[in-house]
């Protein structure tokens, strides 16, 4: 068999940048101020939460964005953000309370895009229903530290989870990567 002819092989790399460009240009628009990445709407992944049958426990609201962005604005809504996320995350239908730990703050401005790296905690307590006579056993369960990067861009928030115990990280190593926005905004 002949190898493939150079036009060949300079179409099929062309072919596959153009299809690769949409991927990766919301990721990296310029925040500041005009639309960037791709045109059309965007579209945030929804969170799939549990409302657990106690009253006193439910999914928390998602925070608004500030109406400006600056790094002190940054740091407290993306914590905002991922105390409301992992809080969502843990829950369970037997969920008795859960508590979100974030720490390791660091915000910088790279290319345009705000990018915040952080470390969450997320414990957890869980006591199921009991009948007649039972004992209920509440089961804690102490969550390891979690490395997550935050992409902020004037139209949407992109989130990326690290691997348990690891150090943030926004490269494609992670093991729970979200190439989706998980917040979008009016721009």
């Amino acid at each position: 068999m002949r190898p493939p002819d150079r036009r060949t092989l300079l179409t099929t790399l062309l072919a596959g940048l153009l299809l690769l460009a949409g991927c990766t240009s919301t990721l990296d628009g310029p925040g500041s101020g005009t639309p960037s990445g791709t045109p059309g709407e965007c579209v945030a992944v929804e969170q799939a939460t549990v409302d657990p049958f106690r009253d006193d426990v439910e999914p928390r609201d998602l925070p608004d964005p500030p109406a400006t962005w600056n790094r002190s604005s940054v740091e407290r809504y993306v914590v905002a953000f991922e105390e409301a996320w992992a809080y969502n995350e843990a829950l369970e239908v037997a969920t008795k309370s859960v508590s979100v730990i974030v720490g390791d703050v660091s915000v910088e401005r790279r290319g345009g895009v705000w990018v915040v790296e952080l470390t969450t905690r997320t414990n957890t307590w869980v006591q199921d229903r009991t009948t007649g006579t039972a004992t209920a056993t509440v089961v804690h369960a102490d969550g390891a530290p979690v490395p997550v990067t935050y992409r902020l861009t004037d139209r949407a928030l992109y989130r990326n989870e690290g691997r348990v115990g690891g150090t943030p990280s926004g490269s494609p190593t992670t093991t729970r990567e979200h190439r989706v926005p998980v917040a979008c905004f009016d721009g």
